[in-house]
């Protein structure tokens, strides 16, 4: 009960500051906003310094990598009490920041089970359609990606083949490419950071996958190999047995992985399912699953389509549109 006294009176004060914080931030914001008005020099009339607040009260500052020089894009993280404490904003605010675009320094404050944080953005870009000049490097730089996927994707398959060869050693047919081992992972997992009453738990997300000695919580500063594995790395890891060797792509498809199955806890029973059929959290993840596979029928059939129609992508002057 003492620790929960001190770690509710801890979060309490850190509150307070965040408050005077937000309210620097709104200040902030209003003074940019005139001076903009008046075509003064706007980032003059900033005045509040989150790093220096969160170094002053004991919490985390992190800067996007979309930031300027001095860090001025700000999330910053109460850091009452460390074990419980992740270092990135909840997964489902940063969707609503993208979804609503909010305004240069316009400050935004949000909480959740493991910590509070104020952010701003220094810069929001409209949505535009280009000139195709301005537009080439992207699409140059976008096909240059998928180019090279094709090849990275070549190559696993054929260190796969040789991995797959009975007796094949792994680490020496990696002949000095990163070879990693991960720390025990699931498909799914609950976020209990985002209770869901109606449900009874937490929110169903797809499962974290850390590499070892990584911090649960940490993998998507920490990895260094497995970046961004997204569903298919983990649709394929439980599709595997132990000693199974397979090939995958990672979310944004810019990093090809080989598989190999070391270690694999036994399938669930009949009857361990039908312990579960009136569990909300198990059915909340059947549901996911469901949805999850109707999505991806779906553009599979539309990719398919749009390879055997064939399209041809041609620049039409802005002017003609």
């Amino acid at each position: 009960v003492k620790d929960q006294i001190r770690r509710t009176l801890a979060l309490q004060k850190m509150n307070a500051k965040l408050d005077e914080l937000f309210k620097d931030f709104q200040t902030d914001s209003s003074n940019y906003l005139s001076a903009k008005s008046k075509n003064a020099d706007a980032a003059a009339s900033l005045k509040a310094n989150a790093q220096e607040f969160a170094e002053k009260n004991g919490c985390d500052y992190y800067a996007s990598s979309a930031a300027d020089g001095k860090g001025n894009v700000v999330p910053v993280l109460v850091n009452f009490e460390e074990a419980r404490v992740k270092n990135m904003l909840p997964e489902a605010e940063l969707g609503k920041i993208y979804q609503r675009a909010p305004l240069p320094y316009q400050p935004a404050r949000v909480a959740d089970a493991d910590g509070a944080y104020v952010y701003r953005a220094i810069q929001v870009e409209t949505e535009n359609t280009p000139e195709f000049e301005e537009a080439r490097p992207y699409v140059l730089a976008a096909w240059k990606l998928r180019e090279a996927a094709k090849i990275a994707q070549a190559k696993a398959d054929e260190f796969a083949e040789k991995a797959k060869a009975e007796g094949a050693d792994f680490a020496a047919l990696a002949d000095g490419k990163a070879v990693v081992e991960t720390e025990r992972f699931a498909f799914l997992e609950t976020l209990r950071s985002t209770p869901n009453v109606m449900q009874g738990g937490g929110e169903v997300v797809l499962a974290e996958i850390c590499e070892k000695d990584v911090a649960p919580g940490e993998a998507f500063r920490d990895n260094q190999t497995i970046v961004a594995p997204g569903w298919d790395f983990n649709e394929t890891a439980f599709g595997m047995n132990v000693g199974d060797v397979a090939v995958v792509a990672n979310q944004p498809k810019d990093r090809v992985f080989v598989l190999k199955m070391v270690e694999k806890d036994p399938e669930p029973t009949i009857e361990d399912l039908a312990n579960l059929e009136d569990d909300p959290v198990a059915r909340q993840a059947a549901g996911l699953l469901t949805s999850r596979r109707m999505a991806r029928f779906h553009e599979k059939f539309l990719e398919n389509l749009r390879e055997e129609a064939g399209f041809e992508w041609v620049s039409i002057p802005r002017a003609e549109r």
